[in-house]
């Protein structure tokens, strides 16, 4: 399942696999939603570079039934180390997640982030 999604002024692509079938989130409705709100609770605390842009980072890790997640850490790196361990940090921030829809997977969990425009610079008085 591949969505791009707004969030504030930054919007990333994700890429969702599982390793086990090999093949894209199947993109029914309850999984659908399901990724876009992961995808939201990640964005919440991803303070991506603000030089970002073109950078792409592909993190693997387990989702368990409960939601929990466990083992995150990068398969294929931007080539910024600093970029690809932000985007790690920010899927351990964000866990763990609500339980998944049957009818998406858990298990071992492939996804693909890439910012699509950089991250505004955060100000003094704003909170983190």
């Amino acid at each position: 399942m591949q969505r791009t999604i707004g969030f504030g002024c930054t919007a990333f692509t994700a890429i969702v696999l599982s390793s086990v079938i090999s093949k894209p989130v199947a993109a029914d409705a309850a999984a659908s939603a399901y990724l876009g709100m992961v995808e939201r609770l990640i964005m919440v605390q991803w303070n991506a570079l603000p030089k970002s842009k073109g950078l792409k980072v592909t993190l693997r890790f387990n989702l368990a039934g409960n939601g929990s997640v466990s083992l995150v850490r990068v398969e294929k790196g931007s080539g910024d180390a600093s970029f690809d361990d932000s985007a790690v940090q920010a899927v351990r921030r964000a866990s763990p997640f609500p339980p998944p829809p049957k009818s998406f997977p858990i298990g071992d969990i492939r996804m693909v982030l890439e910012p699509t425009q950089p991250a505004p610079p955060k100000r003094a008085d704003q909170e983190i």
